[in-house]
């Protein structure tokens, strides 16, 4: 029983040597094919920096060549994001450009959401058509929404449009700043859906008001002057810019009424506005704003009124020597700005 005792417990010794002896070898292996993987790469990365770097006696596709086609494909992947489409073209062979277009497609139906987002990123940077993957600017990840709306951007449809627009309400910054920037870039073809998003209670309504400004056309008059009286200050504001570069005397005649807003950052931007359109007739009472007791609207009128000409340079030189310490200082401050500092003054 003993002596029966005793093989058992050597038989298990013996299999735990061979356990540990198998591990310690399989270690070795996978330890020593990381290595020359790495170091593989990092060869190829050398290269890639010394061809584009104008140096031209490497060929990096002759060192990725080394790698499996598997390697090859994540190691392509992992510098799309910081390579032009062009440069990885120019390093590969069409069997791996091809390979990594679908692995890019197929990581966009990734249920995990890094892995479509890193689909999103490699199709984008290849230049891949969006027709099929629109339907990722609803995802649920803001991490892809957020870059899908900038490959939107380059070829958008009017329902593109719109979500990017619904977009702009959201309470996720990262989307929010996407989708302006997106529609920024679209410019005068997002001003329809701005335009309609801008009639109902919008989220994101300054952000909105601020694209539409670059169109500036007098059939939004309707629209500045609707949010020129909204409860948020930073919306009146906005719809203040829109007036002004609007610029009719329509636009101007709100301007003037902000003038009065209980908000400082309003009036600010009022008087700021009614300098950029040089409304001269409204001189008066941006001489008025010069007592104002907020520092920003005293500045931005009193930049407004040099920017009126002989008419608003007259009003500051008597402001000069007005009474109140406030209106004569700053009269002072504006008359004595060089012209290339005006503008800054104004903002």
């Amino acid at each position: 029983m003993l002596t029966l005792l005793w093989l058992v417990i050597v038989a298990e010794v013996v299999a735990v040597f061979f356990l540990l002896v198998t591990l310690f070898a399989s270690t070795a292996v996978r330890s020593a094919q990381l290595r020359r993987r790495t170091a593989i790469e990092g060869q190829w990365h050398d290269a890639l920096r010394l061809r584009f770097g104008g140096d031209g006696s490497a060929a990096p596709r002759d060192e990725l060549s080394r790698l499996s086609a598997r390697r090859r494909v994540t190691a392509i992947s992992a510098l799309v994001g910081s390579l032009s489409g062009e440069v990885v073209a120019a390093a590969t062979g069409p069997a791996d450009l091809a390979e990594l277009r679908r692995r890019g497609a197929a990581w966009t139906r990734s249920p995990w959401w890094w892995r479509r987002l890193r689909g999103v990123r490699t199709l984008v940077q290849l230049d891949e058509p969006l027709a099929a993957y629109r339907s990722l600017l609803t995802d649920h990840r803001p991490e892809v929404r957020a870059e899908v709306a900038d490959w939107v951007a380059r070829d958008p449809t009017p329902e593109d449009i719109s979500r990017l627009v619904s977009m702009l309400g959201t309470d996720v910054k990262r989307c929010r700043f996407a989708a302006e920037n997106a529609l920024r870039r679209i410019g005068a073809a997002a001003v329809p859906a701005l335009t309609e998003y801008l009639s109902g209670p919008a989220e994101g309504a300054a952000v909105a008001l601020d694209i539409v400004a670059a169109a500036g056309t007098p059939a939004l008059i309707p629209v500045a002057t609707g949010w020129s009286t909204h409860p948020d200050p930073a919306n009146r504001a906005a719809s203040a810019a829109l007036l002004a570069t609007i610029g009719t005397d329509q636009a101007g005649g709100v301007l003037i009424r902000l003038l009065e807003d209980p908000d400082p950052q309003v009036r600010a931007a009022a008087a700021t506005g009614l300098g950029d359109v040089a409304m001269w007739s409204a001189a008066p009472q941006l001489t008025q704003r010069l007592h104002d007791p907020d520092w920003s609207v005293r500045r931005s009128s009193a930049a407004a009124l040099r920017g009126l000409g002989p008419v608003g340079r007259l009003c500051l030189r008597r402001a000069v020597d007005d009474p109140d310490p406030r209106a004569a200082e700053i009269a002072r401050h504006v008359l004595d700005l060089p012209e290339s500092a005006l503008s800054l003054e104004a903002r």
